[in-house]
C-alpha cells in the first residue's frame, strides 16, 4: 500500500482530517512543493489574521442577537440586530460575518458539538450605542434601550462544511496524482517522478488549466507517459521545461 493509497483512504473514510493532512505533509516534503506545505501548515496550525482564507473557511454571514438594557432595569435578550440598520458609511458588513481561522483540530471539535457562539467586542458595543445616539443606526427597540452584549451563534453545519472543504481538496489532489504518478511521495520513487508529482501539485494550487513553464503564448497539450515508462517520463519532463 502506497502513501497515496493511505491519503485516499483517509480522505474518503472517517479518519480525522488532521491525520490525513500529516500523511499529505510527507508527500509534500518528498516532492518539494512549497504551496502544498504552506496550505497544510495553515490548516494544521491555523491562519493568521493577514492570511488569505480558502473559500470554504468564509466569510459566512451569521445572525447577531443583542441583549439590551432599558428603563426600570428592564432587559430584552436575543433581539435580532439587522445589518440594514447600520448607515452605509459605517461599513459594518464584517460585524455580521465569521471567518474560520482556527486549526482543523479545533474545527473538528466544534463540528462534534452544537456549534459555537462568538461575541462582539466592547469597542463594537460602544460603536453601536454611539450610532443609536447619533442616528447612524436604526434602533431595533424603543428609545431608552442600550446594547449590553451581542452574540453571534455559529451553526454546527458551518464547521462541518469547512472540514468537508479540506477533505475534498485533499481528495481532488490525490486523485490527480493517482492518474499520473501513483507512487508519488514514496521514499523509493525516482527524482523524475517526484518532480512530475511536484508539477501536478503546483498546477493544482495555482488552478491552471495548462501546465506551462517558461512559455508565453504557447498552448500545451502533452500526454504524460505510462507507468514504468522511464524514458518517456524523462522526455515528458524535458518537454515541460525541467
Amino acid at each position: 500500500m502506497t502513501l497515496l493509497d493511505d491519503v485516499l483512504a483517509g480522505a474518503t473514510g472517517d479518519a480525522r482530517i488532521a491525520s490525513v493532512l500529516r500523511q499529505l505533509k510527507i508527500l509534500a516534503a518528498r516532492t518539494g512543493t512549497g504551496p502544498l506545505e504552506d496550505w497544510i501548515g495553515h490548516e494544521l496550525g491555523g491562519y493568521a489574521e493577514d492570511a488569505e482564507l480558502p473559500s470554504y473557511r468564509g466569510p459566512f454571514v451569521v445572525p447577531v442577537l443583542g441583549h439590551f438594557f432599558g428603563p426600570f432595569r428592564s432587559q430584552l435578550r436575543n433581539v435580532p440586530i439587522a445589518r440594514a440598520s447600520f448607515a452605509k458609511e459605517l461599513d459594518a458588513d464584517h460585524l455580521f460575518e465569521v471567518r474560520l481561522r482556527e486549526p482543523v483540530a479545533r474545527l473538528e471539535s466544534m463540528a462534534a458539538q452544537d456549534g459555537a457562539t462568538l461575541a462582539w467586542s466592547g469597542d463594537t458595543i460602544n460603536l453601536f450605542n454611539w450610532g443609536l445616539d447619533n442616528g447612524r443606526i436604526q434602533a431595533p427597540l424603543n428609545d431608552g434601550y442600550v446594547l449590553g452584549q451581542a452574540m453571534m451563534p455559529i451553526a454546527r453545519d458551518v464547521y462541518v462544511g469547512a472540514l468537508e472543504g479540506v477533505r475534498n481538496r485533499v481528495l481532488d489532489l490525490a486523485l490527480q496524482l493517482e492518474k499520473v504518478v501513483p507512487a508519488a511521495g514514496q521514499a523509493a520513487t525516482t527524482q523524475n517522478e517526484q518532480a512530475l508529482a511536484g508539477m501536478i501539485i503546483n498546477n493544482h494550487f495555482h488552478a491552471s488549466s495548462n501546465i506551462a513553464i517558461a512559455s508565453t503564448g504557447v498552448k500545451q497539450s502533452v500526454k504524460p507517459p505510462g507507468e514504468g515508462d522511464v524514458e518517456g517520463l524523462i522526455a515528458f519532463l524535458r518537454e515541460m521545461g525541467l
